[in-house]
């Protein structure tokens, strides 16, 4: 064997036992919580956060409530699944800034807050308001 082919030959074996990165763990969301950051790739009742929620909900996820999807304070939600309620899909009683590529969709309203900073390229739909800008508990 040749030194380069010694050299592959390692180099190889070493990305084998040491991959170059490792896979990043997703936070399962819960219900109820407080400063949730977490990521939804199933499907899952309403989340209720008392203070900020930072939400990544996936192709696969799904989040149905009754009053609301997603309740929060301050909500961060990244949606590229589905997000719906019989109420409102997103509530946030301060902000919410919501980057949407999946369906967010309510009763009455596709979200409701005090602030919305909305990136939307999928639907957000509401009986009443795709986006309401006062919050309706």
């Amino acid at each position: 064997m040749k030194v380069s082919e010694v050299w592959w030959a390692a180099a190889a074996l070493a990305l084998l036992v040491c991959p170059l990165a490792k896979a990043q763990a997703q936070t399962p969301c819960v219900t109820t919580g407080t400063n949730q950051t977490c990521t939804n790739s199933a499907s899952m009742a309403g989340i209720i956060d008392t203070a900020t929620l930072t939400l990544t909900n996936t192709a696969s996820g799904t989040v149905t409530g009754g009053k609301s999807g997603v309740f929060a304070n301050t909500a961060n939600v990244a949606n590229s699944g589905t997000i719906s309620a019989g109420g409102t899909g997103i509530v946030a009683t301060t902000i919410a800034n919501v980057t949407n590529t999946g369906t967010i969709s309510g009763g009455f309203d596709g979200i409701s807050a005090n602030t919305a900073n909305v990136t939307n390229s999928g639907t957000i739909s509401g009986v009443f308001n795709s986006i309401r800008p006062t919050p309706q508990m």
